[in-house]
């Protein structure tokens, strides 16, 4: 049994943590620190958390950065005008840089991928959206649980394009973005 837990984090800022067991029970955390020299998130518990399976939530925030790694703002053109989007580049480990995780090629999950936009733009991410939810000039878009895999395959992109969704002949889901001019 622990009373903490230690993530993988870079440039994050963490609250709400709340542990859930499989039993129901809830444990919020007592403190959250951030060694940014490390690299390390540890969330400390006033109780133990006992062994097995369980859901852990956190509540975070990071600045869109502009170093093409992580979650960044890419410039592009569009018909010579200038747009931004918000894209990811989390290979080999920068999806600590957008999320708390264990960010290692060998270690894997499943992931529910939830993103607040400004309403305007669109939201895609590996998977298929299953719903949206607009509160005045924000929406929340929700996206399928994600098959196991390493969190250097998590992607998502924001912008204000367009796109075409497709289906393969054998079911799989497509989405097709334009090309922009460099």
């Amino acid at each position: 049994m622990a009373k903490f837990l230690a993530l993988i984090a870079l440039e994050l800022d963490a609250h709400e943590v709340c542990f859930t067991n499989s039993h129901g029970q809830q444990y919020h955390q007592s403190d959250v620190v951030l060694d940014g020299n490390e690299e390390f998130l540890v969330l400390v518990f006033d109780q133990a958390l006992g062994v097995g399976e369980g859901v852990l939530g956190i509540g975070f925030s990071a600045v869109l950065n502009a170093h093409l790694k992580g979650f960044y703002k890419f410039t592009y053109l569009d018909g010579g005008e200038k747009k931004n989007m918000a894209v990811t580049q989390f290979e080999p480990v920068d999806a600590r840089r957008c999320f708390p995780c264990w960010d290692e090629p060998a270690l894997k999950a499943t992931f529910k991928i939830a993103v607040d936009v400004p309403s305007e733009l669109t939201a895609l991410s590996n998977m298929p959206i299953i719903s949206e939810k607009l509160d005045a000039n924000v929406k929340t878009v929700y996206f399928e649980e994600s098959p196991i895999m390493s969190t250097y395959l998590v992607a998502v992109v924001v912008g204000l394009f367009e796109h075409i969704e497709d289906t393969t002949s054998d079911g799989v889901g497509l989405c097709i973005l334009p090309c922009w001019e460099e």
